[in-house]
C-alpha cells in the first residue's frame, strides 16, 4: 500500500511528527494547514499490515 507523509514541526525541531495519509491530495490539504510543516514526500510502499499501522498511530492523537 502505498502511503505519502508530512513532517509537521508544530513546537520545534526537537518536536516534529510525522503523519501518514493513503492520498497525495490528502496530505497535501494537510500541510497547506500548517506552516511548519516540510511538504508532501512519498513514504514508500508497505505491506497493509504496516500501514494499517502507520495510520492508526496519527488516529490516536
Amino acid at each position: 500500500m502505498k502511503l505519502w507523509k508530512v513532517t509537521v514541526n508544530n513546537w520545534g525541531w526537537s518536536n516534529a511528527r510525522t503523519y501518514y495519509f493513503k492520498d497525495k491530495a490528502e496530505a497535501k490539504k494537510f500541510s497547506s494547514k500548517y506552516p511548519a510543516s516540510d511538504g508532501v514526500e512519498y513514504a514508500g510502499n508497505f505491506t497493509v499490515k504496516n500501514a494499517k499501522r502507520l495510520l492508526l498511530e496519527d488516529d490516536e492523537d
